[in-house]
């Protein structure tokens, strides 16, 4: 059916650009098998018995500390997306790696 959903910590939230948010996840399970152009697929349980999916591109990868951060996408609207309204220590659901890495040439 898929993937089992790993859970991730929320370690901050940040700004990559006006109108781009990060979020900073602590994601050991995963960690080892990200590679640039991955992403990973976000669930967040919302109040009513909603589940907030978001499919999320990775950004940057700390192996040493287990953490990955990914961006969120900017909306049609202009608002901000409410997993960018979380707070450190939240809890989220991680489905992924989803896509293909990117092979990168060490001599160019």
């Amino acid at each position: 059916m898929g993937a089992t959903p790993v859970r991730a910590q929320l370690l901050a939230v940040g700004e990559l650009a006006p109108g781009r948010s990060a979020l900073l996840l602590r994601l050991p399970e995963l960690i080892a098998s990200l590679r640039a152009g991955h992403a990973l697929h976000l669930l967040h349980a919302e109040a009513g018995g909603y589940r907030l999916r978001r499919v999320a591109p990775v950004t940057q990868i700390d192996l040493i500390a287990g953490s990955v951060q990914v961006a969120l996408q900017p909306r049609a609207d202009g608002g901000r997306d409410s997993l960018a309204e979380l707070v450190p220590g939240a809890q989220l659901s991680v489905v992924g790696p989803i896509g293909q890495p990117i092979e990168i040439d060490p001599d160019a």
